[in-house]
């Protein structure tokens, strides 16, 4: 797990918010504290949609909601003449989508449950974290640390300004 300060901070809202730089993934959740709170939790009701829906959607064997279905919903909350007080948000990839872009050999029979990236904005700055949540314990931390080299491969592709905490 590692944590990577963003310099530029306006620049990456634009791309969190405003560009499809992070619709390969899903929400998790988010947070945005302003003059009111809101919270939205990324989970498919199962009872929502069809089994239908879902295949169309894209959403058939998903847990949570793609990214790019709810960045236009946290971008309403978020955009204004003052910056919010807190923004958290927690994305994950599919394993099937890091798995295919993660370089060297992550283990793929693990228990991995998810590839998480937690973005967290604050008056102190803005600050991406990686992790990896597991089924249960796993003493080994070589797809974490594959994850990790993505993560930080993935956001100098984009151009994101970043320097390890």
């Amino acid at each position: 797990m590692i944590a990577l300060k963003i310099t530029e901070v306006k620049e990456f809202m634009n791309h969190l918010l405003m560009m499809d730089t992070f619709d390969r993934f899903s929400l998790v959740s988010a947070e945005v504290v302003r003059d009111y709170s809101v919270s939205m939790d990324g989970r498919i009701s199962d009872r929502f949609y069809s089994e239908e829906e879902r295949e169309i959607l894209g959403l058939k064997g998903e847990r949570f909601l793609k990214y790019s279905q709810m960045r236009p919903l946290i971008h309403t909350h978020i955009k204004g003449k003052r910056a919010p007080l807190c923004i958290k948000v927690t994305l994950a990839m599919s394993k099937a989508v890091a798995f295919d872009n993660m370089k060297g050999s992550p283990d793929k029979d693990s228990n991995i449950e998810d590839f998480l990236l937690n973005i967290r904005f604050d008056p102190r700055g803005l600050v991406l974290t990686c992790g990896v949540s597991y089924a249960s314990f796993a003493p080994e931390k070589n797809t974490e640390m594959l994850w990790d080299e993505f993560i930080t491969s993935f956001l100098q592709s984009q151009g994101i300004a970043f320097e390890k905490v």
